[in-house]
């Protein structure tokens, strides 16, 4: 099985990270009614939070950190894509940087968190076959539009360097 990079607002992870927990839960509540059994109430889903650990390699170590660091500076909320998973759109929350005396290798920590409202999107869709393209990158360049909104525009697109012929791509 191929593994998808990790991806999240136009940042993409060169390795996967070491530790992935994805939890998932409901708020229930318990209420004890005087002489009779507990009643439980189910509130809905919690959002699902994403952590992990990873580690960023060679002597660029650092700046892959900075890169990394720009993007949860901004602070916003954009379309995560996971290894294996489903794309979801998460606000990056967390981001730390373990010290740990050893050249080229940084590790780190993070945690992502799932916001059920999207915003909505203002403009109109446009969208291409890709049966004469091979990659995002080409259509990037044929239609003019920045990588990074392609990716945004495309969850669902797990390979962006291998585009099947039957692909549907959302350009605006």
């Amino acid at each position: 099985m191929k593994l998808v990079p990790m991806r999240f607002m136009g940042y993409m992870w060169h390795h996967n990270p070491k530790t992935l927990e994805i939890k998932s839960g409901k708020r229930v509540v318990s209420l004890s009614v005087p002489y009779s059994f507990d009643v439980f109430q189910n509130f809905g889903e919690n959002p699902v939070k994403v952590t992990g650990t990873g580690e960023l390699y060679s002597n660029d170590c650092l700046e892959q950190f900075e890169r990394l660091n720009e993007i949860y500076q901004k602070g916003e909320c954009g379309v995560l894509c996971l290894p294996g998973l489903s794309p979801m759109y998460a606000c990056f929350d967390t981001l730390t940087l373990i010290a740990r005396p050893t050249p080229d290798v940084l590790t780190y920590s993070f945690s992502f968190t799932q916001v059920k409202s999207r915003p909505k999107f203002s403009g109109f869709t446009h969208l291409v076959d890709a049966s004469g393209y091979n990659s995002l990158w080409e259509i990037s360049r044929k239609h003019s539009v920045d990588i990074a909104t392609l990716v945004m525009l495309n969850p669902h697109i797990m390979f962006i360097n291998d585009l099947s012929k039957t692909e549907r791509v959302r350009v605006c």
